[in-house]
């Protein structure tokens, strides 16, 4: 997918809206200047970034709200393994979502990930042991699937069909 049809993403506006969408994309850019520009292809891993900022920000977009949590995303982990590269790797597989995911929660105001999934509960986490928690966004394991089949469509227009255009001789 490339960058300007993930701003236009239906799964994405529909969950975060338009303006978030693109404000967040462009901010992504300015944080992380290598950041995929209009014609260029969005990785899963640029979408697990682009996902989580939209969900850590709540309703803000400001430069400094980005740069704070792509700095809080960058501790998360669980064990040895950052959330980000499990998220990415996550997104490249719409079957492991059905099986393994029922909802992800990120909490605004702590830096702390919660994954659902059916008799597992994995915990990302920053330095400090999060104690409360007031605000959080659910993921649905619907969203996650519904953005994953999409963003895993292989352009097939692309394809060149060579047919022979000469006549068997045969006869």
């Amino acid at each position: 997918m490339k960058a300007s049809e993930f701003y236009n993403e239906r799964t994405l506006i529909e969950t975060f809206g338009r303006s978030k969408v693109f404000e967040t994309c462009r901010r992504m850019r300015e944080v992380i200047p290598d950041f995929p520009q209009y014609e260029k292809e969005v990785t899963e891993f640029h979408s697990a970034w682009l996902i989580y900022l939209m969900s850590k920000t709540g309703r803000t977009t400001t430069k400094q709200a980005v740069y704070n949590a792509v700095m809080a995303g960058k501790r998360l982990k669980c064990g040895k393994e950052t959330f980000i590269i499990w998220f990415g790797n996550l997104l490249s597989s719409p079957e492991r979502i059905n099986k393994e995911i029922n909802s992800i929660w990120i909490y605004q105001d702590a830096n702390c990930i919660q994954v659902n999934g059916g008799n597992k509960i994995t915990v990302f986490q920053g330095e400090e042991r999060v104690k409360t928690v007031r605000t959080a966004i659910q993921l649905s394991a619907q969203f996650l699937y519904d953005f994953a089949m999409k963003l895993n469509v292989k352009d097939t227009d692309s394809e060149t069909v060579f047919e022979s255009e000469e006549e068997d001789d045969e006869n």
